[in-house]
């Protein structure tokens, strides 16, 4: 008694002392060992409350120290040994009001253990039961419980009871949060503006919950304008860093989403600063200024505000990701390259690498990119169609560039198997063009509605169809395409293809039309030196001249268009340019690309073509002269100006020079020369010349014809020896060769040669004389110095009237020795030494048949 009379005096250490030492003196143990508890309760010693209570009911103790024992267990923080206390007192209850009192509180320890569905059927069991208040925590655990229908229902039974505004509207929250959670977002709104009448009842923490999850369920289904508000109203409810920079985040979305950026970007920006907020937070209100800034076109600060995103947070993919996409539209390559790999790193993901490929791309890295691109294939097929689309068409443009044109047919007729579009099809059909698919092209190409493509798009499939007709040689065809192009946009390409195209086809005057048009629009090498070309082909020399000087003075590694000057000025008349032009052309020779033997060899060929060239214009003062012996019978010598017997066929020699002059004297292979000759007879068998038979000539020659060797002669005959004549002589001479002229390298070749001349003589004793002669044999060459001819010879002469019966024809075999000589810089040799041996049988006309042999040696000079 002195125990329980301390502790309600409020002594409970003096009444634990009192009643400890009645259980010494063996006191009535069950009543004693239960106030022992309650007073250790009071005293917050629950071990020993707990210990006292159990030996309470171990002595006998009742239905009260059970209840008490679980209460001390509860605050000893031992629920899980006052659950079976709770259960067993639910099962041993004897009246309602037991049972009600003992369910509601196993419920609690239930839900304290976090076993919450079993709780929540304890509480609907009460509320079922007669207790409606219970309902409200019914909803709570089984929404803890993710129940969210039973949560609801129990939710809504309980707003059917009450009526105090606190308490509808705390269930209004928690109804409106549990529809949030299930992502009803249109309900979750609707309960929250049920609710928003009441919000004066609530405390603070809870207007401030109740305005949130408003403005968060406005936002998330779709209503950014009633989201501001009543995020504005929790913003200066709220505490905490990190739950006000979340409001601040919500408030940048919701601002953005109405066309508000500038108050998005404050409240971004806000939030960014707010004090105290976490790492992550921070990095989504950069990362959030980032996309708005990109929609603003503010790139730079994008960029800015993703770096800062990167740097809070940089185990997050997506942060360098958006930097990437934002430096890409911004131009700044390398740094795109950077992100996008540096993403990768972090979490391989199929649209970073296509982004990583498109970045290397712009980088001037095409095989990177394709390296990239190769490896996002394997996801490719996760993605929608249109980024697939968008993938086959960034793969068949690169492989394009890359000269894979069966890769990129292949990119774009999946790109097109996915959706068809015009513009595709030309790309496609250009690429077919170009992998050797011409059929297959041209029915790509036919098939598009060109009214369907952009004005560049209908220039180019014109300009594929014009480049496939090209390839059947349907030039007809071709400059109907180009013409149409040139239609939509006169461009230099299209010209200078159309001028390709007349020149291919025959039309050298319509070439010449195209390309000036194409040299107006760009004055570029490429078609400066094609209208060259064209203006050649047209005779029209000096403007091909001006033309191939200007672009040699833009660019003279223009190697071969140096020949083609050359020849230009030369058929231009203008020498000294031509000469210039070819001596250039032959230093460049060695710079010239040699892929073979055979490329090798036509660069030989060609630098001494152009020797000879520059050695026939550099050559303004030539001489030959000629000896030759002969032996047989023949008659008389006619124009020998009488005198004994002499032979039809003599010996003899002379000496001829002859002068080009300036200007007049080389004019595109037109040579005007003024000759003098000296000519004498050697004595019958000897080498003894007639001193009365020497013969001279002076006059002028002239080879009118550029393609033929004719060459027609006027000559003044004057007496050196008094058996010679006075007289006009005309003279037409003709010849043709093939092989006559070393070809450096080659070790033999065919030899032909034939000549033929007319004389008359005017005056005294007029007559004409007709001459041929025909060589056929086999050329061997001797390092290019001496050549070694064995041929067959035929030839005749034939005089009109044939006073004398001097005419003759003859036929035999010779061989020739020929050694060439005096070379100089950038030409040909000069000078030339023949030892001609010719054993031939002939006929004088009206005289017997007699054999002659003939030996004649013949050096030039």
């Amino acid at each position: 008694m002195k125990g329980l009379l301390q502790s309600e005096q409020g002594n409970a250490a003096a009444a634990r002392r009192s009643l400890e030492a009645a259980l010494a003196a063996g006191g009535e143990k069950a009543r004693l060992s239960q106030s022992l508890g309650e007073v250790c309760l009071e005293l917050k010693d629950y071990p020993a409350a707990i210990t006292a209570f159990e030996q309470a009911l171990a002595a006998g103790a009742g239905r009260e120290a059970k209840q008490s024992l679980a209460e001390a267990l509860v605050k000893a923080s031992r629920p899980e040994q006052a659950l079976p206390v709770y259960e067993e007192l639910v099962r041993t209850a004897q009246t309602s009001e037991e049972t009600t009192a003992a369910r509601e509180q196993l419920a609690n320890i239930l839900s304290r253990l976090g076993r919450h569905a079993a709780a929540a059927a304890q509480y609907a069991a009460l509320a079922k039961a007669g207790h409606p208040a219970l309902w409200f925590k019914a909803g709570q655990s089984y929404a803890a419980a993710r129940d969210t229908d039973q949560a609801v229902a129990s939710l809504q039974a309980y707003l059917a009871t009450v009526s105090d505004p606190t308490a509808k509207a705390e269930t209004l929250l928690a109804l409106a949060t549990i529809r949030a959670g299930r992502r009803d977002y249109a309900k979750a709104l609707a309960a929250y503006q049920e609710a928003l009448p009441l919000a004066d009842a609530l405390p603070t923490d809870k207007r401030a919950e109740l305005f949130l999850g408003l403005g968060t369920a406005a936002l998330l289904s779709g209503q950014p304008g009633k989201a501001i508000g009543a995020l504005n109203r929790a913003l200066p409810l709220t505490q905490g860093s990190a739950a006000r920079t979340g409001i601040l985040l919500s408030l940048g979305q919701a601002y953005a989403a109405v066309g508000r950026p500038d108050e998005a970007e404050a409240a971004l920006r806000r939030a960014a600063a707010t004090p105290g907020a976490s790492r992550s937070a921070v990095a989504d209100a950069y990362a959030g200024l980032g996309h708005l800034l990109a929609k603003k076109d503010d790139l730079n600060g994008a960029e800015s505000a993703f770096r800062q995103a990167w740097t809070r947070n940089p185990r997050d993919w997506r942060l360098p990701f958006a930097l990437g996409q934002v430096a890409y539209k911004n131009g700044r390559y390398d740094v795109a390259t950077t992100a996008f790999a540096a993403s990768l790193r972090l979490h391989d993901d199929v649209r970073t690498r296509i982004a990583l490929g498109r970045s290397d791309e712009k980088r001037g890295k095409p095989g990177l990119a394709l390296a990239e691109l190769a490896a996002a294939a394997p996801g490719v097929g996760a993605l929608p169609d249109a980024e697939r689309r968008d993938y086959f068409l960034a793969v068949g443009f690169l492989y394009a560039g890359e000269h894979r044109y069966a890769d990129a047919v292949t990119a774009y007729r999946a790109a097109q198997a996915i959706r068809t579009d015009p513009e595709t099809a030309v790309r496609l059909g250009r690429v077919e063009r170009l992998d050797g698919q011409p059929q297959e092209a041209k029915r790509t190409l036919l098939a598009v509605d060109a009214a369907a493509l952009p004005e560049d798009l209908k220039r180019l499939r014109l300009s594929e169809l014009a480049s496939l007709a090209e390839a059947d040689k349907a030039y007809d065809t071709a400059r109907g395409y180009l013409q149409d192009s040139l239609e939509h946009k006169v461009e230099a390409d299209t010209s200078f293809r159309l001028g390709n195209v007349e020149r291919a086809s025959g039309h050298p005057e319509a070439a010449v039309k195209a390309y000036r048009q194409a040299v107006q629009l760009e004055d570029s090498d490429q078609n400066l030196s094609a209208l060259g070309y064209a203006l050649a082909e047209t005779k029209h020399y000096d403007e091909a001249v001006t033309a191939f000087e200007t672009v040699l003075a833009r660019d003279p590694d223009y190697l071969s268009l140096w020949e083609d000057l050359g020849y230009a000025a030369m058929h231009a008349c203008d020498n000294a340019t031509s000469v210039a032009s070819f001596k250039q052309a032959i230093d460049n020779a060695p710079l010239r690309p040699v892929d073979s033997p055979a490329d090798r060899e036509k660069r030989e060929r060609d630098v001494y073509r152009m020797r000879k060239e520059i050695t026939k214009m550099e050559t303004h003062l030539t001489a030959t002269a000629y000896l030759s012996y002969l032996s047989g019978d023949a008659g008389t010598i006619p124009g020998s100006g009488g005198g004994e017997s002499v032979d039809t066929i003599r010996s003899g020699g002379g000496l001829e020079v002859a002068w080009l002059p300036p200007y007049i004297g080389f004019r595109d292979d037109r040579i005007f020369q003024a000759i003098g000759r000296v000519t004498g007879n050697l004595k019958k068998d000897t080498l003894e010349f007639e001193r009365d038979a020497w013969q001279g000539a002076v006059g002028v020659r002239y080879k009118p014809f550029r393609p033929l060797n004719l060459n027609v002669g006027f000559e003044r005959l004057f007496k050196i020896g008094k058996d010679a004549e006075e007289n006009w002589l005309l003279r037409v001479m003709e010849s043709w060769t093939d092989g006559y002229a070393v070809k450096p390298g080659e070790k033999w070749w065919n030899y032909t040669f034939f000549y033929g001349e007319y004389d008359y003589y005017t005056e005294n004793n007029k007559r004409s004389m007709f001459y041929g002669e025909v060589r056929q044999g086999l050329t061997y060459n001797v390092r290019d110095r001496l050549l070694i001819t064995p041929h067959l010879v035929a030839d005749f002469r034939l005089w009109t009237p044939d006073r004398d019966e001097s005419s003759y024809i003859e036929g035999g075999g010779g061989l020739s020795l020929k050694y060439i000589f005096n070379r100089f810089d950038y030409e040909v040799e000069r000078s030339s030494i023949e030892f001609l041996l010719q054993y031939k049988y002939g006929t004088l006309f009206n005289k017997r048949r007699s054999e002659t042999g003939k030996i004649e040696s013949a050096p030039c000079f």
